[in-house]
């Protein structure tokens, strides 16, 4: 049996393992898998994924050392402080669960300012997903069908309807998040990373109470709308907790400072999830810039 020392646990994850007993493997992929303990969920992987809620990450070489000898369906334990999955036993003793920074007093100026240059940032790359969006929702445009693939089309408008509402300060009832949740093929789907992201920044940037309603229909639809991966995404973002590569990356936003090297950053999580998140969070940005609200989470 080898030991593997783990160096970061989310703080949905902690909780997840605390009680012990057994779970299962759910997913495989080439450098991580998921574990159910009963409808909670622990994504396993190397250090260089950065932390995240149901993130338990271990410092590995190559991280398909990890996954050598995982299967899906096979049953995993835990006891104390370890997790045994096949021949390997990850010790977390001590380690204190990781959260989400809280976030600094909000400037409208700053705010501004950063999504000015994040929509110039994007137009120098080649955004995937949803992301090909991102300048337009950074300078507050509606957006279009012609620039989305096909598949992802029905996204245009569903994400109007929820950039308008946050505009106009959550006074109408809350769009239909049914063209949204499990949009998009992939371990996490488009539609699903988009209003993550949107959750987020709903809620670091001082409107919670938008959140709280947009998540009261969102996440009771995921649980049968979309894969348990996904549903627990979006309900971990309800809380506003997210990947820290994405939620660093809000902040600096927030505070104007975003950078090629930040969405270097982005690129790297999933095929198009960072940007699918990076969609969200924009539209949720500009639409509280855009309604004033900013300037009293400010004050």
């Amino acid at each position: 049996m080898r030991t593997r020392p783990v160096t970061t646990i989310g703080a949905a994850a902690a909780r997840v393992l605390a009680p012990g007993g057994r779970g299962r493997v759910i997913a495989v992929f080439a450098r991580s898998y998921y574990l159910d303990f009963g409808g909670g969920l622990v994504c396993v992987g190397p250090t260089d994924f950065g932390p995240g809620p149901t993130h338990l990450l271990a410092d590995v070489d190559d991280g398909r050392e990890l996954t050598a000898d995982v299967a899906i369906g096979s049953v995993v334990e835990v006891r104390g402080a370890r997790l045994r999955v096949g021949g390997t036993v990850f010790d977390f003793a001590g380690l204190a669960p990781w959260r989400a920074p809280r976030p600094g007093p909000l400037s409208t100026q700053a705010l501004a300012r950063g999504l000015d240059r994040l929509a110039a940032a994007a137009e120098r790359r080649s955004p995937v997903g949803l992301g090909v969006l991102v300048a337009d929702l950074c300078r507050g445009e509606t957006p279009s069908t012609a620039r989305l693939d096909p598949f992802l089309a029905p996204a245009a408008a569903a994400i109007a309807a929820f950039t308008a509402w946050a505009r106009a300060g959550g006074g109408e009832p809350v769009p239909d998040a049914s063209r949204l949740v499990g949009l998009g093929p992939g371990l996490t789907p488009s539609g699903d990373d988009f209003l993550a992201g949107f959750l987020v920044a709903l809620r670091r940037l001082g409107r919670g109470d938008l959140a709280d309603r947009v998540a009261g229909g969102i996440v009771p639809m995921a649980a049968t709308a979309t894969n348990a991966i996904a549903a627990a995404h979006l309900a971990h973002s309800a809380e506003g907790e997210m990947a820290a590569r994405l939620v660093d990356l809000l902040d600096r936003l927030a505070a104007g400072d975003v950078s090629d090297a930040l969405l270097d950053r982005v690129e790297t999580i999933g095929h198009t999830s960072g940007w699918d998140g990076l969609a969200g969070m924009v539209a949720a940005a500009a639409a509280i810039l855009a309604s004033g609200e900013a300037d009293a989470a400010a004050t």
